[in-house]
């Protein structure tokens, strides 16, 4: 069985039983202990709002954000350069159990686009210039032997959604291969670039996670998973699950369908596939696959042809004697 029953047992003799309020106790009496600095000018790359304007998420080079609320809404965009006078506050998480750093202002300047975004956003239009097609689209072909090549983490939730559509549908034939950590550019664009050799014209790409945090998105648009994302919009259909799909993301510019879950993506799938395959221009050096050839007409039955010449017999004969009264 795969739920494990709690143990009526009493503890070994000497071992303290916790809670998780233990826990939550040990964090408070952290933060109390903590010293921070009384405040000053902090500044960042936005990584997204909320509360009309009056909460972002802001990071720096490295993977640490910092959530920034401000009383007066400040007017900015994912990629711009925030910069606020005001203090930072520990707040502790109930669920899940944790420490989140919070910079409290009054007002935010926005500073225009930061240099690292732009470069970024440069690469990925060099990126896309390069591709030499509309991006393919799904179309009939997976039903006929592709794959759905899932990347996400090992206890993704997608894997199970997935393994229940092939069960549904029996074309559906899906596949898993594991990203160690969705929130490392590396160990993405590392499972990005194994999938690529195993990839036909006819097979999709599902790369999904994240549910949807700001920082996920941000690892999503480094430089080496861009470049892992092209090399495979070159060979099939790709499509990024991981929320945010309205937004205005650099990913959006080199995968075919960026979209919420990996839910909305199984239902894309079955719709799309079910289009014949059309003219669609492939990347050189990709394998054409025509698809199952059209059935020909063959000979009739005699036993149908026998049938046909005595109806043709006796409508010949009936005609004869109408004409003739």
């Amino acid at each position: 069985m795969n739920n494990i029953e709690p143990s009526n047992r009493e503890p070994t003799q000497g071992v303290k039983t916790l809670g998780v309020k233990d826990v939550e106790a040990w964090i408070e009496d952290l933060t109390k202990e903590l010293t921070l600095p009384e405040g000053g000018l902090l500044r960042g790359e936005l990584l997204g709002t909320s509360g009309d304007g009056r909460r972002c998420q802001l990071r720096g080079a490295g993977r640490a954000t910092v959530e920034l609320r401000l009383e007066q809404p400040i007017s900015a965009k994912r990629g711009d350069t925030v910069e606020t006078a005001g203090e930072p506050e520990l707040v502790t998480e109930a669920v899940p159990v944790g420490l989140r750093l919070v910079w409290k202002g009054v007002a935010a300047k926005n500073c225009g686009t930061s240099p690292r975004f732009r470069a970024r956003r440069a690469s990925v239009e060099a990126h896309a210039a390069k591709l030499p097609f509309t991006t393919p689209p799904i179309d009939g072909r997976l039903r006929s032997g592709g794959r759905v090549r899932l990347v996400a983490e090992a206890h993704s939730k997608a894997w199970p959604e997935l393994e229940e559509a092939g069960r549904q549908y029996r074309w559906f034939k899906p596949d898993h291969t594991v990203c160690k950590d969705l929130r490392d550019p590396a160990s993405l664009a590392a499972s990005l670039a194994s999938v690529l050799p195993l990839v036909n014209t006819g097979d999709v790409v599902l790369i999904a996670g994240g549910n949807g945090e700001l920082e996920a998105l941000d690892v999503l648009e480094d430089e080496r998973v861009l470049g892992a994302l092209v090399r495979l919009t070159a060979r099939c259909p790709t499509i990024l699950a991981v929320g945010h799909a309205g937004d205005e993301l650099l990913t959006n510019k080199v995968v075919t369908y960026p979209i919420d879950t990996a839910r909305a993506a199984i239902q894309l799938i079955v719709t799309e596939s079910g289009q014949p395959s059309g003219d669609t221009q492939h990347a050189e050096g990709a394998e054409d696959d025509p698809g199952p050839s059209p059935r020909r007409a063959g000979p009739l039955p005699a036993g149908v042809l026998l049938l046909l010449v005595l109806v043709a017999a006796v409508l010949g004969w009936w005609a004869r004697g109408v004409f003739a009264a």
